[in-house]
């Protein structure tokens, strides 16, 4: 009986040990799975606290962008509706309409932005295709930002050594590019300043088109993340940068979608006849081949 009872207390004894073993594992495992459930939440509020700071920075810089227009619209319309001035000055009735009309325009620009960059985020960019000729589009920006160029006496100023350019574009995100740069470039450049845009055959495959500011000239670090940068939150917070964000990062994703490249540098003067200033160098295929 002594034996038996012995035998019976060992087992037990390893029964218990196996028990608290097994115990000890499943605990640990539960554990780490809380760790690292807690870690992973963890990097989940960092994130959208992270996105929720770079929205609001977004939303700041698009609220002064949008109130810029809309306090010149505001303003000129205001004293338009004097009486006076039609009749004793007409001159300025035309200016101020002009300074709305463009007020207008430049509000337009932005919700298309807008709604481009929506539509690029969640992949619904749909091209259309078709063969133009790009120096009569250009062309006609040039006369749609009179206006604008104007206001500060620059000029913008067309060259190519060729009449007609052909190739394969969706003229509705062209002029999104295209736009989007020289109105970027006029606002950078001085009072009295000008801008050139320079079109160019690259062989028989490719066309340059340079834009060309003697503003003060872009940093290298906002034009290497428009250039490179693939980070969806780089689009905010380029954005926070005067002038230069959203519509230069949207330009960068079109250009993508275009089977075309961009180039941004700075140009430093280093003598009198050295120009400062921006050169935006765009290159895009003559045939379209989709990407």
């Amino acid at each position: 009986m002594d034996v038996i009872h012995v035998e019976f207390f060992d087992l037990g004894i390893f029964s218990v040990m196996v028990l608290s073993i097994l115990t000890s594992i499943v605990l640990e495992k539960q554990r780490w799975e809380i760790f690292y459930n807690r870690k992973k939440l963890k990097e989940k509020i960092d994130e959208l606290s992270k996105a929720l700071d770079v929205r609001a920075t977004f939303l700041g810089h698009m609220s002064h962008e949008l109130r810029t227009p809309l306090n010149a619209i505001i303003g000129f319309s205001e004293m338009l509706k004097s009486k006076d001035l039609y009749a004793h000055n007409l001159d300025k009735v035309q200016e101020y309409a002009e300074f709305i009309n463009s007020g207008g325009n430049h509000l337009l620009s932005l919700v298309n932005d807008l709604l481009i960059h929506k539509k690029i985020e969640s992949g619904e960019l749909n091209l259309h295709m078709e063969n133009e000729d790009i120096l009569h589009f250009l062309e006609i920006y040039i006369d749609e930002l009179k206006p604008v160029s104007a206001r500060k006496n620059q000029k913008i100023i067309l060259s190519s050594s060729d009449e007609k350019i052909m190739i394969d574009t969706d003229r509705r995100y062209f002029k999104q590019v295209i736009y989007n740069i020289l109105s970027n470039a006029l606002r950078h450049s001085p009072v009295d300043g000008k801008v050139e845009i320079k079109v160019t055959r690259q062989g028989k495959d490719q066309i340059e088109i340079r834009i060309i500011d003697d503003g003060n000239g872009i940093s290298d670090q906002i034009a290497n993340q428009i250039m490179n940068s693939d980070n969806p939150e780089d689009t905010h917070l380029i954005a926070s940068e005067d002038g230069n964000g959203l519509g230069l990062i949207i330009v960068r994703k079109l250009l993508d979608h275009l089977s075309a490249k961009i180039s941004i540098r700075k140009l430093n003067g280093i003598s009198s006849e050295t120009k400062t200033g921006t050169e935006v160098r765009l290159t895009f295929p003559v045939a379209y081949r989709s990407v």
